[in-house]
This record gives structure tokens, C-alpha cells and sequence, in this order.
């Protein structure tokens, strides 16, 4: 699974790519549907590879998940944080409404700075200005305005995936019952990134193959 995780690191959209889809002009989510069409078009045209599809893809999902969570909780961040376990750091994967002054905070960060709080894979502060375990960064958490809220480590296939970032602007939201709510459908996203990442990463295999013999 962490090669999967180097995939998401190492392999981006060119900007070539960027061009044609003229992503700009696309609203994070509202478009998305017309986003994957322009990226099915490129791809059959043999503009694009098929893991550029597939990385954008899984993109797409993510930021899909990160909204309906947001939606059913009221929250007001989320964010997908991954693990690459041969670098032995943390990457900003997915969420459009996540600040980016805490995506700097998370970006390449030791995981040991908050994997050894956590228990029974959930770390959660109902006010993070009181809480130790932030307070390195809690000028930037302020800055942020992200008062309240919890980590649940995402795992899949018994492999710690990386983290799922959950945030309020207000102190004690975290009502009885969310965690529980959001690690149910982290159950779904573990699903679905499994299957993601088995084509992904033969599709990338053999995209190599074909490049060594050309």
C-alpha cells in the first residue's frame, strides 16, 4: 500500500494536461462530472496516460468523500492526509475546504508528531488552545480558526493509510456520535481506494514497460 501512497506523491497532472482541461474553470465539485467527461475524452483520444486519469480520478473521489462529510456533520474542514512510509512523512491529499495554512502545518510532518497521541486510532481536542499536542502550532491553528475537532487514522487492508482531518471554527462541536459516524464512512473510502489503487498501480507498472521499450 505505501507504493500506492508514492504514486499520489510522485505523480501529478502536467500541465499540459492543466491546459486542456482548463481546470480554473472548474468549481471544486459542482463540475466535477464534466471534468471526468473532458478527462474520458482526452484519454480515449490517447492525449492523456491512463494514470493520469485514474490520479485525478481518485482525486475527485476524495473531494467528493470530504463534502458529504462536511455536509453530514457540519463541520467546517476536512481533509485526507497520507502517509508515505518510505519518505516517513505526511502529504495533503484531498479536501477543497480544508484552510491551506493547516495543510502547511501537515505537509511533509513527521507522523511520529501526532501518531503517538492517538487512541484507538483517534486523536480529539474540543479545544485545541488548551491541548498540548498542538501547541507547537497554534499560531498557525488559530490562524486557521480551527478551534475544535479530531483525526481518525485512515487504514486500509491493516496498513496505515495516512489520517482524516476533521474541524470546526468554534470550540466543543465535536458532538457524540461523529467520530463513530466518520469512521463508518472511512470504511467506504478504504474500499474504494483498494480497488483504486490495484489499477492504478498496474497501470502505472505497465505505462513504464511500455516507455523502457520505446
Amino acid at each position: 500500500m505505501e507504493y500506492f501512497v508514492e504514486s499520489l506523491v510522485e505523480h501529478r497532472l502536467s500541465k499540459e494536461v492543466k491546459a486542456l482541461l482548463r481546470l480554473n474553470k472548474f468549481p471544486v465539485l459542482a463540475k466535477q462530472n464534466n471534468v471526468r467527461a473532458h478527462l474520458q475524452e482526452l484519454l480515449n483520444k490517447g492525449i492523456i496516460p491512463k494514470s493520469d486519469y485514474l490520479f485525478f480520478e481518485a482525486r475527485m473521489l476524495l473531494n467528493e468523500y470530504t463534502v458529504k462529510i462536511e455536509q453530514e456533520i457540519g463541520c467546517d474542514g476536512t481533509a485526507f492526509m497520507f502517509y508515505c512510509a518510505s519518505m516517513n512523512k505526511m502529504y495533503f491529499g484531498a479536501g477543497p475546504n480544508f484552510p491551506l495554512v493547516m495543510r502547511e502545518i501537515y505537509n511533509d510532518k513527521p507522523p511520529a508528531w501526532d501518531f503517538i497521541h492517538y487512541d484507538d486510532d483517534v486523536l480529539l481536542s474540543q479545544d485545541v488552545r488548551y491541548d498540548e499536542v498542538f501547541k507547537p502550532h497554534l499560531p498557525s491553528i488559530l490562524e486557521a480558526k480551527a478551534l475544535s475537532g479530531f483525526s481518525l487514522l485512515l487504514r486500509v487492508g491493516g496498513t496505515c493509510l495516512g489520517s482524516f482531518e476533521v474541524h470546526w471554527n468554534r470550540t466543543n462541536a465535536v458532538k457524540p456520535g461523529d467520530v463513530e459516524h466518520v469512521r463508518e464512512e472511512l470504511k467506504q473510502v478504504s474500499k474504494a481506494l483498494y480497488n483504486i489503487r490495484h489499477e492504478m498501480l498496474d497501470t502505472l507498472k505497465s505505462e513504464k514497460v511500455c516507455i523502457s521499450y520505446k
